[in-house]
């Protein structure tokens, strides 16, 4: 997931974009690329003169004119750094064939998309402008993060409720229901290594989760989702009611060595845990380690023979993990230390 914006940043930056941007309806022939100091620029010009002034590309707008223009997209970057000249020559050939009238999209002075005339034009500020009013009515929702690149605008909500919805939806619909071997289906808040398995076979997701990463673990939050610490966790795993696991179910955390050192910290792993059962906690998987550590168990494994982490309910050797396992604990050894 993108970082770096606030929403009340986001929205200062839609506005001032939804100033800066300006689109053209231009027919192909008067388009031509320059060059100067070696960087192609997009020129709309009518009897020899600019029209507008010379346009910086952007990244989106290069793959878009290669597109239209017939040249295959590796060699039309080849000839972007290496060759320039020669991809302005080529261009303004194919450009001076065609007749058509395109959408040209720029903002800050740079062409940002070259598109069909009959593409409907839906910026990030119409999005917004529908979306986050919902969002904002939701009672539990909150911002996390926010981010806004040349191709994309991303937005990270958390939604306690939302969970407890979606687990009381899925256990209506499922639990007790009768299946194709003459029993009931039922649920459980557990998976084993499934994580693994189901997750290399699983698109990319919006969460961020690339394809074939792992999901999360049990009923635990993906890695990067747990932005109120571990206390956050359980206050949003206890929204969920227990009966919703018929057959149980196992929460993991991961907790710094050093929140849980010495007698105060002993004092608030034992606040955590009575928490934990006094809202209906069954199963708790607590890792305790540093990324520290086990970059260093995995890097020096003879030196960490005894060395454990919890798993679906047991204690595994970390050795004996795969290494793709591995980084997946020490990203969210990560995580938490921020």
């Amino acid at each position: 997931m993108k970082t770096g914006l606030t929403i009340q940043q986001m929205a200062q930056e839609l506005l001032r974009q939804s100033k800066a941007k300006q689109d053209y309806l231009v027919n192909t022939g008067s388009l031509s690329l320059s060059v100067t100091s070696d960087v192609p620029q997009l020129r709309v010009t009518e009897n020899g003169l600019d029209k507008i002034t010379p346009l910086d590309i952007r990244q989106t707008a290069h793959r878009q004119l290669g597109t239209y223009l017939g040249i295959p997209q590796k060699y039309y970057e080849l000839m972007r750094t290496d060759a320039p000249e020669l991809l302005a020559y080529n261009a303004n050939y194919w450009f001076s064939q065609k007749n058509e009238l395109r959408t040209l999209r720029t903002i800050d002075g740079c062409a940002r998309a070259f598109l069909s005339n009959r593409y409907r034009r839906i910026d990030n500020l119409d999005i917004a402008s529908v979306t986050l009013p919902v969002i904002g009515e939701l009672p539990e929702a909150r911002f996390v993060s926010t981010q806004i690149t040349d191709d994309f605008m991303y937005i990270k909500v958390v939604n306690p409720r939302l969970q407890a919805d979606v687990m009381e939806t899925m256990a209506r619909h499922i639990i007790g229901k009768p299946n194709g071997r003459g029993g009931k289906w039922t649920v459980y808040g557990l998976h084993s290594r499934a994580f693994i398995e189901f997750g290399c076979d699983t698109p990319a997701s919006p969460d961020g989760r690339r394809k074939g990463d792992h999901l999360s673990k049990n009923v635990a939050p993906s890695v990067g989702a747990e932005t109120e610490g571990v206390t956050g966790t359980l206050r949003s795993y206890a929204k969920i009611r227990p009966e919703n696991f018929p057959c149980g179910s196992v929460l993991d955390i991961m907790i710094s060595p050093a929140t849980v050192s010495g007698k105060k910290g002993l004092a608030a792993f034992r606040a955590l845990v009575q928490y934990w059962m006094d809202n209906g906690g069954t199963a708790l998987n607590v890792n305790i380690v540093s990324a520290e550590e086990l970059r260093d168990a995995q890097a020096h494994p003879e030196k960490y023979e005894n060395l454990q982490v919890r798993v679906a309910g047991w204690n595994v050797r970390w050795n004996d993990i795969p290494k793709r396992e591995q980084d997946d604990f020490i990203w969210r050894a990560e995580e938490i230390a921020r």
